[in-house]
This record gives C-alpha cells, structure tokens and sequence, in this order.
C-alpha cells in the first residue's frame, strides 16, 4: 500500500502530523497526508496534529500528546496511522521505535508519504529498526540545519561596544521608551542589529537603568554650582573703596 493511492476516504485511514523546525511544513504534511486518502472533515476521524510548544514540564513529559491519541485512536486490527515520513512519529530513534510498538499492540499499520510504503510492527520484524533509524538521520539533518541557520536570538547575541554601546545605555536609561523601542532606534542610529536578551545581558534590567540615570540626575542638580551676583556686588565694592582713599 502507497501513499497517494486512492483509499477513497475510507475511515480506517487517521493522519497524524508534527510539526518540525526545519522539516515539511504542517501544510505540506496535511496536503500529503489528504492526497494519501485521510479526509481532513466530515464524519470521519481528524487529522492529529502537535505543534512545538514551549519547553515546560508538562511539554518534557508528554511531548507528542495528539501523536498518542492518534495512536489510541485506531481501531484494533483494523486502521491505519498516516504520516508524512519515518521522522515524523518521533523526536529520537527510540521515540519512533516506541511509537511503532504502540502501533504495533493496535494491531494497525503504519504508512508514510516519503518514501511511498507501509509499515507493521513486529518484535521481531528487523525492518523495524531501519525504519527508526531513517528517521533518525532525517531528524539529524533537520536539527544541523536548525543549528546553522540560527538567529541571535537562539545563539550567541551580538555585542554591543564604543559608541553604540553609550548609546544604548543613556536610551535603556529613558522611562518613556520601552525595550523594544530601545532595540529599533539603536539600529536606526547605530546600524547595529540586536535584541532585548542583548541589552539585558550588558545592561541590567530596564527598570534598574532607568532609576540609576534618575537618580543621577537628581545628583545633578543637587551640586549645581550657587548663583553668582553676590560675588560681583562685592568686586563692585570693593573697587569704590580704592577709590575713596
């Protein structure tokens, strides 16, 4: 059985899709997964699908949580899980070797859109262990080129030096711009493009900033030099006493 073969939207069919940072779009996956026969609505069952989601705890302990209720889903002995590829039903090799054993207590089979094919667990079935391993290196391939194409953000942050640098401090310093708008005038004036993770590594917290340059201020004024009249009105006196003698 391939995918792209006509299954006529039989219910047996339930597709699932994650999302992956560098891999096929969600998109791309539910057109695959559709074209594969899975109807995305109607009576039938959905499409599952896990987006990436922030790293919490609960994310950490149940990471793919539509990936196992698409699996709890199949009927025993008589559907079939649909995917876009071998990487996508897991995030590790073993992931996907525990994904196809549950898929295996189904009794269901599992078929993925590239390459064409269907899969049914078996302990003892050795293609089980090439099917993980594929994915395996497709998700090794995925994270390299997450890993290269990395913004400022998920790497290392550009710094900030001279000029640009007493620049950013004396804007972060100002209550009435807020961080993002410290960000964007620093890259008008400067030409230096970096984030608000940036500027609170080399200043400090914004609010910290803000009331040591209003405080500094306030020192400011407070040892202004005092006025100067009385000390000309005394030069003045003084020369009309030469005078008189």
């Amino acid at each position: 059985m391939k995918c792209g073969m006509n299954f006529g939207g039989y219910p047996m069919l339930r597709g699932y899709i994650r999302e992956r940072a560098k891999g096929p779009t969600v998109e791309d996956q539910r057109k695959a997964i559709i074209k594969a026969g899975v109807e995305a609505d109607g009576t039938h069952p959905p499409i599952y699908v896990d987006l990436i989601g922030k790293r919490t705890r609960k994310n950490l302990d149940n990471s793919l949580p539509q990936r196992a209720a698409a699996i709890s889903s199949l009927r025993i002995g008589e559907d079939s899980l649909v995917i876009y590829d071998q990487a996508t039903l897991g995030i590790t090799e073993g992931d996907i070797l525990d994904a196809l054993a549950a898929t295996g207590r189904r009794d269901a089979s599992v078929i993925t859109c590239d390459p064409p094919g269907e899969f049914k667990w078996h302990p003892d079935v050795p293609e089980a262990l090439g099917f993980a391993v594929d994915g395996a290196k497709k998700l090794a391939r995925e994270r390299a080129r997450v890993r290269a194409g990395s913004s400022p953000i998920m790497g290392r942050p550009k710094k900030l030096t001279g000029e640009a640098l007493e620049y950013a401090r004396a804007l972060w310093g100002r209550r009435d711009l807020s961080s993002r708008q410290v960000v964007a005038e620093i890259k008008v004036k400067t030409g230096v493009d970096v984030g608000v993770r940036t500027l609170l590594i080399d200043l400090g917290h914004k609010t910290d900033a803000v009331e040591k340059a209003e405080r500094q201020l306030r020192r400011g004024k407070q040892t202004e030099p005092k006025m100067q009249p009385k000390r000309r009105k005394r030069h003045i006196v003084k020369k009309e006493t030469a005078s008189a003698t």
